[in-house]
């Protein structure tokens, strides 16, 4: 898959924390970002848009987000709600490996960039209302990513 969906895949995904009026507005406007005209560089070829249009969006990481419009499921409900649970932490586990995975191919490792971003989002992960073994698996997959591990 290319970036440019991916891009829009994840700004997709964090426009649903906004209110609904500004979402479909949001993610166009990241699509327009990522079009590529005639006579211009190919996105693939161009890493400072790819990081300009990636920091547009890595702003509005705010949460871990809702999902798909689904919204987070109480484990005492039925089995077909935990199930929509299930893809719902499976979604946003998605979403944050998708992130860091451009993240990673955009800065180096040790930049000052990639150190700052992770900063943002540790926070956002382990302040959120998910489940304790949802942001340990958060964090243990940001580990798996780093060239480190």
């Amino acid at each position: 898959m290319s970036i440019h969906p991916q891009i829009a895949e994840l700004a997709g995904y964090f426009a649903q924390s906004r209110p609904e009026p500004e979402r479909a507005p949001y993610v166009q406007s990241i699509r327009q970002r990522l079009t590529v005209g005639e006579g211009q560089t190919p996105l693939s070829k161009n890493v400072a848009r790819r990081r300009e249009v990636f920091s547009v969006v890595f702003r509005d990481v705010k949460g871990l987000g809702e999902g798909a419009e689904r919204g987070c499921v109480p484990l005492f409900f039925s089995i077909r709600k935990r199930t929509l649970l299930i893809d719902l932490v499976t979604e946003i586990e998605g979403c944050f490996n998708l992130l860091y995975a451009h993240l990673l191919t955009l800065w180096p490792i040790d930049s000052p960039e990639t150190k700052s971003r992770v900063s943002d989002l540790l926070p956002i992960i382990t302040y959120s209302t998910a489940e304790s073994a949802t942001k340990y698996r958060m964090c243990v997959s940001r580990l798996a990513l780093s060239p480190y591990a």
